[in-house]
């Protein structure tokens, strides 16, 4: 920043932008900036909003019929860019180069024609540098020109910080680096986890990701956000992982389902199975990564998402999780998988077709917002109860006719309703009374941690966490991980009195 302003251009040259921003790029920027977007609302007033405006150039995807969706190219101008500088100039309209020379495309100089605007029309002073970073811009009010212009952010101390860190950290500072890489660290886990289907191996990645960052840095060059960078790392670490191990599944997608109640057989000790992801305690927020995402941050790490996902290629994988749950455009998936355009939008015609068949009609997270908060706790509460007092008739109510049961590591899985109850029936007659259950909360869902009783110290300790989903009022899905080792990361108790 020289002065609090500056114009990066990138052919231009340089010129004043008001205070705070620092540099602009794409025909929607100013759109953006101005408030024209419904996610910036700053109407009129030309204070600069707490916001970062930056345009990307995105490719269209190819239907199954080879046409391609009418999404709108933001690198073509936009008219109400034309309308936003005619309202500050006081409803002047601006000269087109097509008016001086409409035989000619690229004729007219566009630092003329900002001068020429400025001397006919005086603007207020505050106005002007915002009218000549438009008016300079000979592509801006061309329709079918790509703009000339690098980028516009506003700079907050935040991001100043962020630019400190990160100079720092190139010069060797690991401080700087680690306060650099926690900013990032619980989004970088959720990611990982959505391309492996295992905490144990998402913090694996996630290590070898910051890992593989600090030897990069001196060859970052600052073209890409850090966040941005960091995901192309961690997708790699992640397709690196897979490519060493078979997917993860949970028991419904391992094997048919059992024909009795009794056909529990032995577990698998063997790391096939998806672990559950304790979303709340490692704060995955809510809502979108991006306004191009598809799935919110918590429905993408909802277990039927996450199995789901398991069933595609690695590198279909990854493309719907860049494209669809980070918002990249195609171009970015593309540079950070070392593709091209085509490929990525190729595969992820197939990679939404593969889990759009296997995804609910409704997430959890619709589902829940649905229910409210309080009417969802008291469905657990009513489950919970009913396995407290052995009542197995309630627990049948609770359920829908086609519920599936499943507990990994055992293999062993069962749908429908009775079957389930009478699971449940057998497994309450020996351990009701021995049991606590305390609330708690994974993969965006509702769910509970079963503590039994230790035959060694006589208090109760976690064995298991059933992670529930819902239809309607009702419970379609129990998945029991009997997993003792991973409970203690969902915030909850290691142990309880007696």
């Amino acid at each position: 920043m020289r002065g609090g302003a500056e114009w990066i251009r990138s052919k231009e040259g340089w010129n004043d932008l008001p205070e705070g921003v620092s540099h602009v790029r794409g025909a929607g920027a100013l759109s953006e900036w101005r408030g024209d977007h419904p996610e910036h609302e700053c109407g009129d007033d030309p204070a600069v909003p707490d916001v970062v405006a930056a345009d990307r150039e995105c490719e269209p995807e190819a239907e199954e019929d080879g046409s391609a969706h009418a999404e709108p190219d933001r690198n073509v101008p936009d008219p109400r860019h034309r309308l936003h500088a005619q309202r500050l100039l006081g409803g002047v309209r601006l000269p087109d180069r097509h008016d001086e020379h409409p035989e000619e495309d690229d004729a007219g100089d566009p630092r003329e024609r900002a001068e020429h605007v400025e001397r006919e029309h005086p603007v207020v002073e505050a106005h002007a540098p915002i009218l000549r970073a438009v008016l300079w811009t000979s592509d801006e009010f061309v329709l079918g020109r790509k703009s000339k212009l690098v980028r516009m952010a506003v700079s907050s101390p935040r991001s100043t910080e962020a630019q400190e860190l990160l100079a720092a950290a190139r010069r060797g500072d690991e401080a700087a680096f680690r306060r650099l890489a926690d900013e990032h660290r619980a989004a970088l886990l959720a990611h990982c986890y959505r391309m492996l289907g295992s905490l144990h191996d998402a913090e694996d990645a996630l290590q070898e990701t910051l890992l593989r960052a600090w030897r990069g840095l001196p060859g970052f060059a600052g073209r890409s956000a850090v966040q941005s960078w960091l995901y192309r790392i961690a997708t790699n670490a992640c397709l690196d992982a897979i490519a060493r191990r078979s997917r993860r599944v949970l028991p419904v997608d391992y094997g048919p389902p059992s024909d009795t109640a009794a056909e529990i057989g032995q577990p698998l000790v063997e790391s096939v199975w998806i672990e559950p992801f304790p979303d709340e305690v490692l704060a995955v927020p809510d809502g979108y990564a991006a306004p191009e995402a598809r799935y919110e941050q918590r429905e993408a790490v909802e277990l039927a998402f996450i199995a789901a996902v398991q069933h595609l290629p690695p590198a279909q994988r990854a493309v719907l999780l860049l494209r669809e749950v980070l918002g990249f455009s195609a171009r970015e998936a593309a540079e950070a998988l070392e593709t091209t355009v085509a490929s990525v939008n190729s595969a992820l015609q197939r990679a939404r077709r593969t889990v759009e068949e296997r995804l609910p009609e409704r997430t959890q997270q619709a589902t829940l917002r649905s229910l409210g908060d309080v009417r969802a706790r008291e469905l657990v509460e009513a489950y919970v109860d009913a396995w407290q007092r052995a009542d197995v008739d309630t627990l049948r109510e609770l359920l829908v006719e086609d519920a599936v049961f499943s507990m990994p590591p055992w293999t062993a899985w069962c749908r429908g309703r009775e079957m389930i109850a009478n699971l449940a029936k057998a497994a309450l007659e020996t351990c009701a009374h021995e049991s606590r259950i305390v609330h708690a909360r994974a993969n965006g869902q509702r769910a509970i941690v079963q503590y039994s009783r230790s035959p060694v110290t006589g208090r109760f300790e976690p064995v298991a966490l059933d992670v529930l989903a819902f239809e309607g009022s009702q419970i379609t899905e129990i998945t029991g991980f009997v997993m003792p080792e991973i409970v203690p990361r969902f915030g909850v108790p290691l142990e309880l009195d007696p």
